[in-house]
């Protein structure tokens, strides 16, 4: 119960279906590539003058509202869930830093004239936080595996023998 108050899904390994973690794992990686995808000219445009075009500003909006609010919606979701209950986890992090990152450019863009944007430092935060995340979830996954073939090598039934007579 404690666990679930905090936003987090507890499930028994035993009863779950080979293929819930595939599906977890497909889902992860779905997001983690969806941010990277959307990231990459979000980082081209605000870091290379040339390739900026008449509205640049409006479109690193758009594509960092995305990234940051909807590939990193389960951050804001864990952290709202965390802020109720008076407790922090790096989801109340991430969430207050690209957060901030967001609705600041938005304040700068619209009320302050040439001010410095930061769409790029929330989008690259969340891409980077899902990319470690889904990369984690396949090194546990290999681990786990590798524990259960270890596992897998212990003997059923063992022969001693104490002097000469075999047990």
């Amino acid at each position: 119960q404690a666990i679930k108050s905090t936003g987090y899904v507890v499930q028994k390994t035993s009863n779950l279906p080979i293929t819930s973690s595939e599906s977890q794992k497909n889902n992860s990686g779905k997001l983690a590539f969806s941010a990277a995808l959307l990231t990459v000219p979000v980082m081209l445009i605000s870091m290379i003058t040339p390739l900026r075009f008449p509205g640049w500003e409006w479109a690193l909006l758009s594509l960092s509202c995305v990234i940051v609010l909807g590939t990193g919606r389960r951050f804001h979701y864990v952290a709202l869930k965390n802020i109720r209950r008076l407790t922090t986890t790096m989801e109340t992090l991430v969430s207050l830093g690209t957060l901030t990152t967001l609705f600041w450019s938005i304040v700068s863009l619209v009320a302050v004239e040439n001010s410095h944007l930061y769409f790029e430092v929330g989008a690259m935060i969340t891409t980077l936080i899902l990319l470690g995340r889904y990369f984690e979830q396949g090194a546990r996954r290999l681990a786990g595996s590798a524990v259960r073939q270890l596992l897998e090598l212990e003997p059923q039934n063992v022969r001693v023998l104490d002097g000469s007579v075999e047990k």
